[in-house]
């Protein structure tokens, strides 16, 4: 271990990992200290040798760490490589395990994270895709779920 003399200039044996261990341990077989290959619908945390399910409302793609939460608008069951868009007539809020039906009074578009109120003189059942003119003689406040008649000596 002394100094060596290469034309004149002095070199010192390097000893790299004397001074720096090897990043992964010698006694464990490499395929442990990486994580296990993933289907999507599943996640495999940082220092997990198994995959897990995502839970509903979330999805994971395939080879994933993790699992992300839907948007509003759409919804995934258990284990889930990705998120659905919900139907018109139906809304969702993030992390949402299904859709929910838009109630009566109020109508949406697909991938609604809300449902929208009539405007007056317009109606809808519950899971309404659109809002309906009112017939003629019948009237309705913004946000009705159905027309009534007008009064004695009023039209619409």
């Amino acid at each position: 271990h002394g100094l060596r003399s290469v034309t004149g200039i002095s070199i010192e044996p390097l000893h790299f990992f004397d001074r720096y261990p090897a990043p992964i341990s010698t006694t464990q077989p490499l395929h442990r200290a990486l994580p296990p290959l993933v289907d999507a619908g599943k996640y495999s945390g940082a220092a997990s040798s198994s995959c897990e399910s995502c839970g509903g409302g979330t999805y994971s793609p395939a080879r994933s760490r993790n699992c992300s939460a839907c948007v509003g608008g759409t919804y995934s069951n258990t284990g889930a490589g990705s998120c659905v868009a919900c139907g018109s007539g139906t809304y969702s809020e993030p992390a949402s395990s299904a859709c929910t039906k838009c109630d009566g009074g109020t109508w949406s578009n697909t991938s609604a994270s809300e449902c929208i109120a009539c405007v007056a003189g317009k109606s809808s059942g519950s899971g309404a895709s659109a809002c309906t003119d009112c017939e003629a003689g019948k009237r309705s406040e913004g946000g009705a779920s159905s027309c009534e008649s007008c009064a004695g000596g009023l039209y619409s």
